[in-house]
């Protein structure tokens, strides 16, 4: 019973799912240094006993054999809040960025795994020894598991190092299972976000987020099983 209890205090939920209603054959193309992203709304409900973000899957799409670019092809996410200027439209600019990878090579689906495959799927997380651990970038040995998710943000992809006839982007997948997207997109020119819609279908990037309760939470939760299990085992003694 001990482990049943902290199996559920501990469990990550999904606060934002986009990973599953996917368009077969409908690519949304990423321009080399054009920084291109979404905004999301996650689930409210779920943010609201599961605040702490621990796992993040994305997907990326090319049709390359191999990059012409080489190893000087390489990716950075970004996640920046909705708090910029106000545009007349009544959306808010992305403005600050609370999560960012920082550039890391990557390679094409058909390098990875082989024939037939123009989809990567790419899985960051809490701590995992990778590249890849989600942690503030401000200040590197802490976890971004610590950071409250706001509900709505922007998720920005920006690839550089494209060469000759390389192409990067991102499968379409709309609508989300979990949270929500308007279809429209963010793109930086020149330091200035423009909010722009595809005027041949919606755009949805494909992107999971896990998250958890609060950390104190998930140890209290902990705490009390054992507890449990000692009274247990004391009145069954």
């Amino acid at each position: 019973m001990a482990l049943a209890i902290v199996s559920n205090v501990t469990h990550a939920t999904d606060s934002y799912n986009n990973l599953v209603n996917g368009a077969p054959g409908l690519y949304f193309g990423i321009a080399n240094n054009q920084p291109v992203g979404q905004q999301i709304f996650l689930n409210t409900f779920n943010l609201a006993t599961h605040p702490y973000l621990t796992n993040f899957t994305f997907q990326y799409w090319s049709p390359n054999a191999t990059f012409a670019g080489g190893a000087n092809v390489q990716l950075d996410i970004k996640f920046i809040k909705n708090d910029g200027a106000l545009l007349p439209s009544g959306w808010y600019r992305p403005g600050t960025v609370f999560y960012d990878t920082g550039f890391f090579q990557i390679n094409t689906p058909l390098e990875d795994f082989g024939p037939g495959h123009t989809i990567e799927n790419v899985s960051l997380s809490i701590n995992d020894g990778g590249f890849n651990d989600l942690y503030d970038p401000n200040v590197v040995t802490t976890p971004l598991t610590l950071v409250n998710l706001p509900s709505t943000f922007t998720i920005v992809y920006t690839i550089e190092g494209l060469a000759g006839g390389d192409t990067f982007g991102v499968p379409v997948y709309n609508p989300p299972t979990v949270g929500t997207n308007y279809g429209s997109y963010w793109i930086d020119t020149g330091g200035t976000w423009s909010l722009l819609t595809n005027s041949l279908s919606p755009v949805g990037f494909p992107l999971q987020l896990e998250t958890t309760p609060e950390p104190s939470v998930m140890a209290m939760g902990a705490v009390g099983a054992v507890l449990l299990a000692r009274m247990l085992k004391k009145k069954n003694s």
